[in-house]
């Protein structure tokens, strides 16, 4: 359904399924890179959706995601994300997020919370994190598809090495807290900590 006024409009739809679809976006007049994530060269396949409780306005957007799934140009799969998500003036909630890829996993909960939207660039010390890792597991093959130049890093030299993370981490970007934070790396590094980090971004 659809409503219109002077200047508010709203969205709803009650299931949204997408079956086995393909979906490209693609800025024609931009290189393309290869074999690498790339947001203006975007080529989707098998992709699957379904997602019921849309709401989507100028205030406010929310939609239960219970299945996703899709394989890109250079085959890099997500192979499960399924989440609640809201976001409005002044926040953005991602409940119940289980997603993967073929090589990686996270289950976690996430709220950010800012000012307001047209703010949020400029204020980003002062934006509010509420994050609670139950589980996550990331493989380096699947951080370097994203930031490829982070191959300099010797910590990202071997694609292979895994690393999992579980805890909370709570506060403003400029004064975060971590709370039983469980880091574990490669074959021997484990970190079991809380921590402070005050300064950022």
């Amino acid at each position: 359904a659809i409503a219109t006024s002077t200047n508010k409009w709203k969205v709803t739809a009650n299931s949204i399924v997408l079956d086995d679809n393909s979906l490209a976006y693609m800025v024609t007049n931009k290189p393309e890179t290869k074999n690498a994530f790339d947001a203006s060269h975007l080529k989707y396949s098998h992709l699957t959706l379904d997602a019921t409780d849309l709401l989507y306005s100028s205030e406010a957007t929310q939609v239960k995601i219970n299945e996703f799934s899709a394989i890109d140009q250079n085959q890099f799969s997500i192979t499960k994300f399924e989440t609640e998500f809201s976001m409005d003036q002044h926040s953005i909630t991602l409940k119940k997020l289980n997603a993967a890829t073929t090589n990686s996993s996270i289950t976690a909960d996430l709220n950010i919370q800012y000012n307001s939207l047209k703010s949020l660039k400029d204020s980003l010390p002062f934006l509010v994190l509420n994050l609670n890792l139950e589980d996550v597991s990331i493989k380096n093959a699947d951080v370097l598809y994203f930031s490829p130049q982070l191959i300099k890093q010797p910590f990202f030299k071997n694609k292979t090495t895994i690393t999992t993370i579980s805890g909370k981490v709570n506060g403003k970007m400029n004064n975060l807290k971590g709370e039983s934070m469980v880091i574990k790396t490669g074959l021997g590094t484990l970190l079991k900590t809380d921590f402070s980090i005050t300064g950022l971004p």
